[in-house]
């Protein structure tokens, strides 16, 4: 399994992983929702809940420029 929080922050994103779902729907896929926070200057922090542990979630690559990274979720079929 991916340390996705240490890819997060390589693209210096604020990563949250949640240990319950974050909406009450299907336990077993990944919930994923961006707040934001600060006024003056708006972070980003990304909460993930990452389903069922067969959910293949994985960062491609960073640019830590843009603050921007390729997430990778393949679930399989339910």
């Amino acid at each position: 399994m991916q340390d996705l929080k240490k890819w997060f922050s390589k693209a210096k994103l604020i990563l949250k992983l949640m240990k319950n779902p974050i909406r009450n729907i299907n336990r077993e896929v990944l919930q994923l929702i961006i707040t934001t926070k600060g006024s003056k200057r708006k972070r980003e922090i990304f909460q993930l809940y990452r389903g069922n542990e067969d959910n293949d979630v994985r960062v491609i690559d960073v640019d830590p420029n843009t603050q921007q990274l390729i997430l990778l979720v393949n679930e399989p079929p339910r």
